[in-house]
């Protein structure tokens, strides 16, 4: 009853099926091995053969070594037996990764002659006049190509694959063609030179006769994933690739049409000089009309998705190979998408307008990629070629900025999307000066759509507004503030529900709001001073009636608050007169709620956000008014911001490490683990960003109550080190850096001053040790952190200079550094040096997806 048990549904008699075949293996291995190869052989019953072999693929390896020679014989001969002669596919395939696997162990323990035995095998099974009995051996031999193809010698991959071919063009559409054209495209991915002509011939047999059948689909659909992989492509590949792009998607898999794309874009990458003119003109046409054709209610179309990035690599690969082929002025594919454009432009209807603009906006993309890429190696920004009918970058950005103004909001969300993905190219489009007519089209953009009263359209441009605030470099975004603002601002007031300031139904959706002001508070935050011209408009007519009109939601207030911190210190700290002053009312008011949301543990958070953005204000400057004392202090109450960020410290998942600290409550135990062992991973929780907001809003409240802020260092550095020095994200390490050179500085200057008692000296003491011990733990945490390293190289720089008392200590910890130099894989987490801010989507070198929040 074990293997009938072990597919139980029941997880009580598994476990106890499980247990008994432990206990069992323990006592006598290879009794069980004999056992599992006699029901393998012999039960009726296809699950049971299947979980048997399952079980010998899994346990077979581990215990080859406790299995006599004869034993090993005799179960190989078992394996191979069963794949002569069962007929269950399930079970055939599982029993030839069971044989594989014995072939790498037997390899391992130095038996290298069965991998021999192996390939004799393979070459019977594919010689054999059954078609099953065939397909086994191109299931076998795809196996040990992937495990074993440095093993096998090329003298004999090179028969095997001559049978394999053989199959492909003389078996009809079966499970053998397939599990053979699967079997040549294994060989392809470690075969630099394999020509896979009669793949290729085999997808064009498949077309000429029309699909008919899933089998059939399935097939072609292999024959493309092949012919992907194919190191010098052939002209035939192209041909069939181009002939299914160019099906209509009535009569097409979308699985397959996406497959045929990827062979058109390795082939435009290792073979460019096979797109002469004809091919480049067949090409696109092919794309573009996948896009054209795609259905207006399906936004998220793989297929859509799938040619415009088609488009896009095509141009770009071309476009680098671009001193090699001789390509006409009007047969780049930047031409041929401009052409098409304007040819769909006229008299179609609202889909194919929007298609047409997001073809010629890929096509943009990859050729202003391959004119960086010929910058960066020496070239000129003159390497672009222009549609013959197109002066200037200006006139061929038109199209964009004509479309806003169409009547259907399907064409307008186009033109937007084609300016969101270049944006995103915007450090190619600065190298080949293409900036300047882009940032001209936004504008345009921004200007026209601040009237727009569609949903959808808004919603794009949102995305629009944040892909520039996230991708683009800051001067430049300061550059667009003129439009940006009032665009977002105009946009954040129209998803305010009518009617809010009487009442509201609990039903009503404030989503698009809370999204809105979240955008409007990162361009606050990255443009800092730059912002001060539209803080009194902006706080005005949007942020001060969010606050404090009763019948908005809480959500929506707490929001509005951490949008207000960046916008009121754009115009620095409050004063009577002088450009700020008309800021004085929001700085009280938000004050007094941002004191009053820290006592709530709904609104905590976001009060720790507000405060978090007020650093500047404090830190002095040439050009900035300075606080008293007191004002400073009023501004930000010690003991309620330091209560209130200790608490929001001390929740789980807030160093972003995934594992222990995301499952329960910070401990003694969960320190030990993170510190102890592995690599790190981490993700941008809520309680990550909370927990990044509470460090910066110690700082804050650091600098503003100046040595009254030692009261609480004592609960403070033990919170955190090393939770926050060792075990958190780069983005956390910076936060925590920020936070100890304000305190380091602060015990420097109580240290110097001598006014203290002896006890009051060994505390201080020990927060200096401490702190520049956190400091260097900071740095080096693994994995490094390029930015985390500079960063901690300045505060201890900046140490060295305020804690006199203690220079030797750092003198002593910069000089371990020094000698422990260490290469940074992790370079990507950039912070702005400033003000600490994270704009970026990189934590510890992997990107962060924009979609989806």
């Amino acid at each position: 009853d074990v293997l009938p048990s072990l597919r139980s549904p029941d997880a009580a008699k598994r476990q106890s099926a499980e247990a008994a075949l432990e206990k069992q293996t323990s006592v006598e291995p290879y009794q069980v091995v004999v056992w599992l190869l006699e029901r393998l052989t012999f039960a009726a019953d296809m699950p049971d053969r299947q979980m048997a072999a399952v079980l010998l693929e899994r346990r077979l390896p581990a215990l080859w070594s406790s299995v006599t020679p004869e034993g090993k014989k005799q179960s190989i001969e078992a394996l191979m037996n069963v794949l002569q002669k069962d007929t269950s596919r399930p079970v055939l395939r599982v029993t030839a990764s069971a044989l594989v696997c014995l072939a790498s162990a037997q390899v391992s323990d130095g038996h290298a002659t069965f991998i021999d035995d192996i390939i004799m095998f393979v070459g019977n099974l594919l010689n054999a006049t059954a078609d099953l009995i065939r397909e086994v051996g191109c299931i076998v031999l795809s196996d040990v190509i992937d495990r074993l193809h440095e093993r096998i010698p090329n003298r004999s991959l090179k028969h095997l694959q001559a049978s394999v071919q053989l199959i492909i063009l003389n078996s009809l559409p079966s499970h053998l063609q397939l599990a053979a054209v699967s079997c040549l495209r294994c060989i392809a991915v470690h075969e630099t030179s394999l020509p896979l002509t009669c793949v290729a011939q085999l997808a064009q047999t498949l077309l000429g006769n029309g699909v008919d059948s899933d089998l059939k689909e399935e097939i072609l659909r292999s024959c493309f994933e092949a012919l992907a992989e194919e190191r010098s492509p052939q002209t035939v590949s192209l041909e069939v690739a181009i002939r299914e792009v160019g099906l209509p998607r009535q009569s097409a898999d979308e699985r397959t049409q996406s497959q045929a794309i990827r062979v058109l874009t390795a082939a435009a990458k290792r073979c460019p000089q096979l797109f002469g003119a004809e091919a480049r003109r067949s090409c696109v046409h092919a794309l573009c009309g996948l896009c054209l054709s795609a259905d207006s209610s399906d936004d998220s179309d793989l297929l859509n998705d799938a040619a415009l990035d088609g488009i896009s690599t095509l141009a770009e690969a071309l476009g680098v190979a671009a001193p090699l082929l001789q390509q006409e002025q009007d047969s780049t594919v930047l031409a041929l998408c401009w052409a098409f454009a304007n040819a769909a432009g006229v008299g179609s209807v609202e889909v194919q307008q929007a298609g047409a603009i997001r073809c010629l906006a890929a096509a943009m993309v990859g050729t202003f990629r391959a004119a960086g890429k010929h910058v960066s190696h020496g070239g000129n920004a003159s390497s672009i070629r222009l549609p013959h009918q197109i002066t200037s970058a200006h006139d061929m950005l038109m199209p964009f900025t004509v479309a806003m103004s169409n009547a259907s909001a399907v064409v307008r969300c186009a033109a937007l999307d084609g300016l969101i993905a270049l944006v995103e190219q915007e450090s190619s489009l600065n190298e080949i000066q293409i900036w300047a007519p882009v940032e001209d089209a936004i504008r345009k953009c921004l200007v026209s759509v601040a009237q727009d009263a569609d949903a959808t359209v808004q919603n794009t441009v949102v995305r629009m507004v944040r892909s520039i605030v996230f991708e683009v470099k800051t001067e430049r975004v300061q550059i667009l503030l003129g439009c940006i603002v009032p665009a977002m601002v105009s946009l954040a007031q129209k998803a305010v529900p009518a009617g809010f300031a009487s009442a509201v139904s609990s039903e009503t959706d404030w989503t698009a709001t809370e999204d809105r002001l979240k955008v409007v508070a990162s361009i606050a935050e990255l443009a800092g001073p730059s912002f001060f011209p539209h803080a009194v408009e902006t706080a005005t007519s949007l942020l001060h009636p969010l606050l404090f009109t009763p019948a908005v939601p809480l959500a929506v207030k707490l929001v509005a608050l951490q949008a207000l911190g960046p916008v009121l210190a754009s115009a620095g700290a409050p004063t009577l007169n002088g450009p700020g002053s008309a800021l004085l009312p929001f700085w009280k008011d938000g004050m007094r709620t941002a004191a009053e949301a820290l006592q709530s543990g709904e609104a905590r958070a976001h009060s720790l956000g507000f405060y978090a953005t007020l650093a500047t204000i404090f830190r002095g400057g040439q050009d900035s008014v300075a606080l008293l004392q007191d004002e400073a202090m009023a501004m930000v109450p010690l003991d309620l911001v330091a209560s209130a960020a200790l608490t929001t410290l001390s929740v789980r998942g807030a160093t972003g490490e995934v594992g222990s600290d995301c499952e329960k409550t910070w401990c003694a135990g969960a320190a030990t683990a993170i510190l102890q062992g592995g690599a790190r991973s981490w993700v941008r929780t809520q309680a990550h960003e909370d927990a990044r907001n509470a460090l910066l809003a110690l700082r804050t409240c650091a600098l503003s109550n100046g040595q009254s802020f030692l009261k609480v260092m004592p609960q403070i550095l033990p919170v955190l080190a090393p939770r926050f020095t060792v075990a958190a994200s780069p983005p956390i390490r910076l936060a925590s850096l920020a936070l100890l050179e304000v305190m380091g500085k602060m015990v420097g200057t109580a240290a110097d001053s001598g006014n203290g008692s002896a006890e009051e000296s060994v505390i201080l003491q020990n927060l200096s040790v401490g702190i520049i011990r956190a400091v260097a733990g900071t740095m080096t945490a693994e994995p490094r952190s390029a930015p985390v390293c500079h960063q901690g190289r300045h505060v201890l720089s900046s140490l060295r200079a305020s804690c006199g008392k203690w220079m030797a200590l750092v003198e002593h910890v910069v000089k371990g550094l020094e000698a422990d130099k260490h290469h940074h894989h992790d370079d990507h987490d950039s912070e702005d040096d400033d003000d600490l801010r994270v704009h970026g989507h990189r934590v510890n070198g992997f990107r962060i997806a924009k979609k989806g929040g």
